[in-house]
């Protein structure tokens, strides 16, 4: 019995011991991953965020802080010896305490203190700065026999060109970036007072009426995140009186997805418009009606997602691009928007007599969809990012839009009992206006393209002036404007009496907008490579076709040679834009 106790009391003894051992090993495994979380925790927030001071005081009681020369410098001498860096000191929030920050986490029955350092260490050969990440936690407890301290270091740096919170809103290596954008300007008719737009308009007694024709658009953003959004919004309308607000919304269509885990389920997305009815908004004065009509019809769809096939994935013939492997699907958002075939318009109605309407502008309908699509390609499609060899595994952004817009008819002589001699159908006429605006960078972009045409019919008094609108498809060359514009001197149109028995007199300008073009890369001309073309910075097109057409306008109204009202309007036929941007990894 002697000898078993004596062997059982050795036993306990090394049990006893083994519990602290497994205890103290446990504590010291909680204090890492709470190191590990401080670090990770950094590399989760903006680079910009992390590594900028923004005036806070360090923590009391944090330990290794000195002052030397009024500069906070981290020496844990006793720890790491001969480490002595500036300390950044800051308090940026959002689940993190901050550089030279303290705080404390219970697990079990112990508190930990878990203090985070972000210092400035020697710059580069390069004169890069680079940032020092510093997570101490220190515990004690019954098994600790004295404090214990855990320590874990990370080197954050990202070089110059990848600070953009938008594009890097990590502390992770510097990537290459690729950005696209592609769509259609918005476009549409706007009645105001001629001589004061925030005042009413004479006669009516609204400040405006607006009818905006269909539009759509596409972007995308990638680097170390990705997000692509999409929309497609049909015609809509609105009336303005003060501070009220009278909307025909039509109907809309939105994706927007990005690489975060907790968006959109499954990073898909894909939406069709709204349903929506041929409606008016209207406005009554002494002069009369102002009416601006959407025509129904018109239906579109937005689609966007992180790995997008092409049945997402929608080019501009129409078929899907594919992005990529099957296995590394792309990024890609895209949208398509058919008018229909029913006009929309606005009218002017007299509200004596049989009265009638009188169609001041308006816009036809086309069956023809208009498409724009922003993607990142790493495969090669027949359509997109075609030169050399393709894309291949570098990739190539890519964004395209196409439209074809109804006829469009300002000033119609329908219904009219007396014109001018030589007039026609309208004072101004745009018929089978067709775009198309290309951009692309990266491996395997071409040149950029855009491309235009059309014709346009305006009246001058005496004759009508006849534009090609292809002759306006090129950016201006020297010496070239890049605009044109006709005047239209005031023209008299008579209504009989089932039309009122008014007289509306039109005066104005019609203006033609050659597109911008502007090509960007690192040096004065591209050599072809990359790595010399597109890093100091990076290789951008952009396409601007926008305002392809433009008119302003001034109706008078009068009743027996008499003026009942008057009211200005401004057109936009809008037109396309594209955009693309490359720019390879500074540290590449």
């Amino acid at each position: 019995m002697f000898i078993t106790v004596l062997v059982m009391a050795s036993l306990l003894a090394l049990v006893v011991s083994s519990l602290g051992t497994i205890a103290r090993a446990k504590q010291r495994q909680t204090a890492t991953s709470l190191a590990t979380q401080a670090l990770e925790r950094l590399r989760a927030l903006p680079y910009d965020t992390v590594t900028q001071p923004d005036g806070s005081s360090v923590s009391a009681g944090i330990e290794f802080v000195v002052s030397a020369a009024g500069v906070q410098r981290f020496r844990p001498t006793s720890l790491l010896p001969g480490f002595d860096e500036p300390l950044v000191v800051n308090r940026p929030g959002g689940g993190w305490a901050g550089s030279g920050q303290v705080e404390n986490q219970t697990v079990g029955n112990v508190t930990y203190k878990v203090a985070t350092y972000v210092t400035k260490a020697p710059v580069t050969g390069a004169g890069q700065q680079a940032f020092t990440a510093t997570a101490l936690v220190t515990w004690s407890s019954g098994v600790t026999k004295g404090t214990r301290r855990v320590v874990e270091q990370s080197v954050l740096y990202s070089p110059a060109g990848c600070l953009s919170t938008a594009q890097s809103p990590f502390a992770a290596p510097c990537q290459s970036y690729f950005t696209a954008q592609a769509g259609q300007v918005l476009a549409g008719f706007t009645v105001t007072n001629p001589d004061d737009s925030t005042q009413p308009i004479s006669g009516f007694g609204a400040e405006r009426l607006e009818l905006n024709l269909p539009s759509s658009s596409s972007t995308l953003l990638i680097e170390q995140t990705a997000s692509a959004n999409a929309d497609a919004q049909t015609v809509s309308a609105a009336k303005v009186e003060g501070t009220t607000t009278t909307d025909l919304p039509g109907g809309s269509a939105a994706a927007s997805v990005d690489s975060d885990p907790s968006s959109t389920p499954g990073q898909t997305q894909t939406t069709t418009t709204s349903g929506y009815t041929a409606a008016a908004v209207s406005r009554s004065g002494p002069a009369g009606r102002l009416s601006a009509t959407i025509g129904g019809g018109s239906v579109g769809s937005a689609a966007a997602a992180i790995g997008a096939p092409a049945s997402t994935c929608t080019g501009m013939s129409g078929t899907g691009l594919t992005t990529g492997p099957a296995s590394a699907l792309r990024p890609c958002a895209a949208s398509s928007l058919t008018p229909g075939s029913q006009t929309s318009s606005i009218t002017y109605s007299p509200l004596w007599g049989a009265g009638g309407d009188i169609a001041i502008a308006s816009v036809g309908g086309t069956t023809v969809p208009g498409r724009s699509v922003a993607a990142q390609l790493t495969s090669s499609n027949p359509e997109a990012c075609t030169s050399g060899t393709g894309p291949g595994l570098t990739g190539c952004s890519y964004g395209a839009s196409t439209r074809r817009l109804g006829d469009v008819v300002l000033g119609s002589s329908a219904g009219a009992s007396g014109v001018p001699a030589g007039f026609g159908a309208a004072l101004v006429q745009v018929t089978d206006l067709v775009e198309s605006a290309r951009a692309e960078e990266g491996q395997g972009a071409r040149v950029p393209s855009y491309a235009r045409a059309g014709t346009l019919r305006v009246w001058t008094g005496t004759s009508y002036a006849v534009v090609d609108l292809g002759g306006f498809a090129a950016p201006p060359a020297t010496g070239v404007p890049g605009a044109e514009s006709w005047t239209i001197p005031p023209t008299t149109l008579s209504y009989p009496a089932g039309l009122g028995d008014v007289t509306l007199t039109y005066e104005g300008s019609v203006t033609v907008q050659r597109p911008v073009v502007d090509r960007t890369q690192s040096g004065a001309t591209r050599s072809g490579n990359l790595l010399t073309d597109c890093k100091a910075a990076a290789c951008t097109t952009k396409i601007s076709g926008s305002g392809a057409v433009t008119s302003v306008l001034t109706v008078t109204v009068q009743r027996g040679g008499v003026e009942v009202g008057r009211f200005g309007v401004s057109s936009t036929l809008g037109g396309l834009v594209a955009q693309a941007t490359y720019k390879v990894a500074a540290n590449a």
